[in-house]
């Protein structure tokens, strides 16, 4: 059993080697993996852009995330009011992730409402239709749900979310 850390003030700040990722472990192999090793990669060519929630007072990573636009390909059956046989363009948050040690205390919420702060401000600028996530697992399935992304479809980890619910 890992010891939870005491959640302080959080802040949501863009990608920087000055906060040591190291010591991270969300207990997802694949995530953990790929924030130590990817994630600054990715971020230097451009390809997507991660957010990291830090304890203000420690610096200590509490989780992140990492955010890319995309497009669903013609034909994609999505569940809900509108279905679509063009591209339709999309904010996808790739991973979202929290230190085993900040885990049920809110620092996902934090990082998922950072992430469609995001998409929304973006949609202004050069137009959205939907946050697309691929859930990892049945949890995370969950925790987006409570959010009201909607699955693909019924045999489809990923899920989305109309940006317009965001701006009503």
């Amino acid at each position: 059993m890992v010891a939870p850390v005491s959640i302080r003030p959080v802040q949501i700040v863009p990608f920087t080697k000055l906060v040591s990722r190291e010591g991270f472990s969300c207990g997802n192999e694949i995530l953990d993996t790929w924030l130590k090793q990817f994630a600054g990669q990715n971020e230097s060519r451009f390809r997507s852009r991660t957010f990291f929630a830090i304890d203000q007072e420690t610096n200590q990573l509490l989780g992140f995330y990492t955010a890319v636009f995309t497009a669903l390909e013609a034909g994609t059956q999505l569940q809900g009011p509108l279905t679509s046989s063009y591209k339709i363009p999309a904010y996808l948050i790739a991973k979202l992730a929290v230190d085993k040690r900040a885990q049920n205390q809110g620092v996902g919420k934090l990082l998922l409402g950072d992430a469609l702060n995001r998409a929304s401000v973006a949609s202004e600028a050069g137009g959205l239709e939907i946050v697309v996530v691929d859930a990892i697992n049945n949890e995370a399935t969950s925790f987006y749900g409570k959010f009201g992304f909607t699955r693909v479809d019924s045999q489809s980890s990923r899920m989305f979310l109309y940006l317009k619910f965001l701006q009503d």
